[in-house]
C-alpha cells in the first residue's frame, strides 16, 4: 500500500510463478489521489509509470541471466469515472 499523502492510492504485489520458467509478475491497481493527479495519469503519466515498472522486470531479467527477455503489459482502466469530490485534494 502506498503511505498516506502519495500522489497514487495503490496496491502493487509481487509474485514469481516457476513453471517451464520463473515467471515474475507485477500487477498493479492504481487510482490517482487527487483531481490533478488523475488528469496527469489521463495525460501521459500513467505510460511513465509502466515505463519503470517494465524497465524493472528487465532489470530483474538480466539480474538473472535472461537479460534477452521482453516483458509485457496488460493495462485496464477499470473505472474510467473521475472521482470529483477528491478535488478538494489538490
Amino acid at each position: 500500500m502506498t503511505p498516506e499523502g502519495h500522489m497514487f492510492a495503490s496496491m502493487i504485489t509481487f509474485s514469481a510463478n516457476p513453471q517451464d520458467c520463473t515467471v515474475a509478475r507485477i500487477p498493479a491497481l492504481i487510482r490517482a489521489s487527487d483531481l490533478l493527479y488523475e488528469l496527469t495519469l489521463r495525460l501521459g503519466l500513467g505510460k511513465l509509470e509502466a515505463n519503470f515498472w517494465m524497465q524493472t522486470l528487465r532489470n530483474l531479467a538480466a539480474h538473472f541471466g535472461a537479460s534477452g527477455s521482453e516483458p509485457t503489459i496488460k493495462m485496464v482502466m477499470v473505472d474510467p469515472r473521475v472521482q470529483w469530490r477528491e478535488a478538494k485534494n489538490i
